[in-house]
């Protein structure tokens, strides 16, 4: 009976999974610890017409923030464009790169 090696594999390194959306760029409005208070500046952006989106993020001896976001954008150009809008309102808000 012949006995045949086994092939060899290689194991691929695990790949990061990637955002479904496909859109480059965002805009942070505000970040607070306390979640109604992110849910406070979202609906002020409901009742402008924005799609806000709240995203808890846990920070290292900082806890869990709540950011509130807006946009998606393909180019940095594209968010600018809202972030001057949105700067009237909420003056710390700044392009993110997701």
């Amino acid at each position: 009976e012949e006995v045949l090696p086994v092939a060899e594999t290689k194991l691929q390194p695990e790949e990061k999974p990637t955002l479904s959306l496909g859109k480059k760029f965002t805009i942070q409005v505000a970040s607070f610890q306390d979640k109604t208070r992110a849910e406070i500046v979202a609906n002020g952006l409901k009742q402008k017409g924005y799609q806000p989106v709240i995203s808890p993020k846990e920070l290292p001896e900082k806890g869990t923030w709540h950011r509130v976001f807006v946009g998606d954008f393909d180019s940095e150009e594209e968010a600018k464009i809202l972030l001057d809008e949105l700067k009237a309102s909420y003056k710390d808000s700044f392009i993110k790169l997701r």
